[in-house]
């Protein structure tokens, strides 16, 4: 797969959880896997397509897309939630990074950042 369709799956994968849409599924693999930190609504792995589906399910905020950086088989996302009720204004930057496997998503981790920035992204 080259880079710009790895780009690509990840920009529709991200669009799709925003819509908490049906697409989330199929674009995983079978045995994708999930980290975030704890603190995170998702905190903890979650492994395999069910299991991660399961913990996004509701629970996916709307996210706009910042950047997305390529290398390889990883994707980087930057990440912003828009702050409710306000007019051109965000929350701090989200990152998570993507791996791509035979035109499936693999590997999500999202990075983790401090205290105080893990409450503002999710409260």
């Amino acid at each position: 797969m080259s880079t710009a369709d790895a780009k690509r799956l990840v920009r529709r994968w991200l669009e799709a959880l925003g819509r908490d849409d049906s697409d989330l599924g199929e674009l995983l693999a079978e045995d994708a896997s999930f980290w975030a930190p704890p603190g995170s609504p998702w905190g903890g792995l979650h492994e395999g397509r069910g299991a991660i589906l399961r913990a996004l399910s509701g629970s996916a905020p709307s996210l706009e897309i910042e950047g997305l950086q390529v290398e390889d088989d990883r994707v980087r996302a930057e990440l912003v939630r828009p702050e409710p009720g306000s007019s051109g204004g965000s929350r701090p930057p989200w990152r998570l990074a993507f791996r791509v496997v035979d035109g499936r998503i693999r590997e999500i981790r999202e990075y983790p950042v401090d205290g105080a920035t893990q409450q503002r992204l999710f409260s």
